[in-house]
């Protein structure tokens, strides 16, 4: 029902924000793996904080959820080894360390997340909604699919809401005065006049002939630049789900049956189009604030039993502000997304009634039912085909699933013999070509089936590898068949390269040889059109450049904004860009940019830049904060 703090939270989410909830939260509701990750499942921990412990299992629940995340946003063929590593579990155990601590600094804080909170929310999560609605079937499914009932996943909810309130609460507490905006626009408007004449290393007259015995020496200096990566090639058998054919086609009893046991999936619950009028009370309250605040309910019943229009006397009164703008409209609600009151009083409604005033967490509420509709369902010939295909798909499912632990027996039979394995399982084996940890073909070109190849078990003992399975319906089995060292590649290979880069060197060093000279001409007092003169170019005149100037080079604009202001006289500078390229400079005028020409709608943006940049500053110092005062303890040893 507020909506208007659910907006808040969403431009929060933002900056130093989304950091904070990516990060530290490690988004919680990503819905594949998602458990009951606040409690641990054994009585060691990883990590306790005060009295709070965090399991292995948590950990590893987080890092599970982590990877979903990445394959969600970049695909399924991303390589993730990098969240195996020691250090990413280790960065992991300490963002749960800070989740807890924010939730736990948000008890004592005492915020309390009321249920419309937490029904709200609930409902916005668009892995809940269909076509930008919240579908109650979906949120159930999902849910029961992870395990998790629907207390226990708004319990959840709740749990993290709180935690995230202290993060909006830092938010808040920044403010960035006019001064500081004015500074920064000075800044960022600033504009630089210069002149300039750019160098480069080819235009060096060098030696381009280079001996067999100048080359073979540079060869043997630099000969770990010019390696082959060590290659390998396996013995794999594969599974796929989509070679594997179904038992039969299914009959109409064994549709029938499916119907019966999913006859709650066709089932459209009863549902109400609702509307409510709040009269809030604070967490507390007395006997006094209770009887006036139920005495203000009823008067605002009787306003509407009396002829005023609900959606006006809504508007006017009450005190939800996220639905009163739209005069008490809630939209339609199902059962089990409300306050438990709320509810039964909603459901004992008849369309257009409206109820006696129902005391829930936030205060008292005046329901109207403007619409009410039945539960209704599906007749099976609806779905039949949807069934079927089920049927189809989830007995090919089931003979891949037996496959692949057949195969597993095996290898476990097996375990330095995958043609033995394959022989026991009548799979085919089939052997690859030669693959680098960094490049592949075919099934070879997916990352993880890489560096599961090069793994330390299967690349140095030679054992059969554990079942990788790429996809729902896709497993692979690898043994090492060849592996080939890296070695230096042929002189004859890299011949090429090795003379470009002689060559490249040798202009770097006649580049330098020059600017050593025209350092001394300008030290001398030579201007910078005398020098640019004898080079035989032209100087570059830049006026009023802008730090984001798209017009000149990006890199010579980058070093004109870090030379200081010139003095009573400009002076010459010589920058390095890289090892074949040099610029003379000379800057001869610096003007700061006037505020007063920034419009206020721009200005609020650059309050807000600043505020998100100091923001992030105020949570990590808020952090360290409660690390200081908190009881930490930490067992890296037991790191999943």
């Amino acid at each position: 029902m507020m909506k208007t703090m659910l907006q808040v939270i969403r431009e929060k989410m933002s900056g130093w924000v989304l950091f904070l909830i990516v990060g530290i939260l490690i988004i919680p509701f990503a819905f594949l793996g998602i458990g009951d990750y606040f409690s641990s499942s054994v009585s060691t921990y990883v990590a306790k904080v005060a009295d709070d412990e965090i399991s292995a299992d948590r950990v590893r629940e987080a890092l599970t959820r982590q990877r979903q995340q990445y394959r969600q946003t970049f695909g399924e063929e991303m390589d993730l080894s990098f969240l195996s590593t020691p250090e990413a579990k280790r960065r992991m155990l300490d963002q749960l360390v800070d989740q807890t601590l924010l939730f736990q600094d948000s008890q004592r804080a005492g915020i309390i997340v009321p249920p419309e909170r937490v029904r709200l929310d609930t409902a916005s999560i668009p892995a809940f909604q269909v076509a930008g609605q919240f579908d109650s079937d979906l949120y159930a499914r999902i849910l029961a699919a992870n395990g998790m009932t629907p207390k226990g996943f708004q319990a959840e909810q709740a749990r993290e809401i709180a935690t995230r309130e202290i993060s909006i609460h830092l938010a808040d507490s920044v403010g960035i005065s006019d001064a500081e905006v004015n500074a920064y626009l000075r800044l960022r408007e600033q504009q630089r006049s210069f002149d300039y004449v750019l160098l480069s290393g080819a235009d060096e007259l060098v030696d381009e002939s280079i001996s067999d015995d100048a080359l073979a020496a540079f060869y043997e200096e630099h000969k770990s630049e010019y390696m082959r990566p060590e290659r390998m090639s396996v013995d794999y058998v594969e599974i796929l789900g989509d070679t594997l054919v179904a038992d039969t086609e299914p009959t109409e009893a064994d549709l029938n049956q499916l119907y019966e046991d999913q006859r709650m999936r066709y089932v459209q619950p009863a549902r109400t189009l609702t509307a409510h009028i709040l009269v809030s009370l604070p967490s507390g309250a007395d006997a006094e604030a209770e009887r006036a605040a139920l005495e203000k309910a009823q008067s605002l019943r009787q306003r509407v039993t009396d002829g005023e229009a609900f959606d006006a006397v809504a508007r006017e009164a009450s005190d939800d502000p996220g639905s009163a703008e739209q005069g008490g409209d809630l939209g339609w609600i199902e059962a089990g997304l409300t306050d438990p009151a709320f509810e039964d009083a909603l459901f004992a409604l008849e369309a257009g009634a409206i109820s006696e005033p129902v005391r829930g967490g936030d205060g008292y509420h005046i329901i109207q039912a403007r619409e009410v509709e039945a539960e209704r369902g599906k007749a099976f010939e609806e779905v039949r085909e949807e069934l079927r295909t089920e049927w189809i798909a989830d007995r090919r499912y089931k003979v891949f699933n037996d496959r692949a632990g057949e195969l597993l027996s095996a290898v476990n039979a097996y375990p330095r013999s995958l043609e033995s394995a394959a022989a026991r399982v009548d799979l085919p084996m089939q052997k690859s070509e030669l693959f680098t940890a960094e490049q592949g073909e075919s099934l070879f070109s997916d990352p993880r089936v890489r560096s599961a190849a090069f793994a330390g078990p299967i690349k140095e003992r030679g054992v059969v590898s554990d079942p990788l399975q790429l996809s729902d319906e896709h497993v692979v089995v690898l043994q090492r068949a060849q592996l080939v060292e890296a070695e230096p590649q042929p002189i004859e290979e890299v011949a090429d390269a090795l003379r470009a880069r002689i060559v490249a060197q040798r202009r770097a060093e006649a580049l330098k040889t020059r600017a050593a000279g025209l350092q001394a001409k300008l030290d001398g007092g030579s201007s910078l059109t005398e020098v640019a003169t004898e080079l035989g170019k032209e100087v570059v005149s830049v006026e009023n450049a802008l730090r984001s100037s798209g017009a000149q080079d990006a890199r010579v604009v980058s070093e004109v904004f870090k030379l200081a202001r010139p003095g009573e006289s400009s002076k010459v500078e010589l920058v390095e860009l890289d090892e074949l390229e040099l610029v003379l400079v000379e800057l001869r005028q610096v003007s700061d940019g006037d505020p007063g020409n920034v419009d206020s709608a721009t200005r609020e943006q650059v309050r807000e830049q600043l505020a998100r940049h100091w923001s992030s500053s105020e949570a990590a110092g808020y952090l360290e904060f409660l690390r200081a005062r908190t009881a930490i303890q930490i067992n890296e040893a037991r790191l999943p």
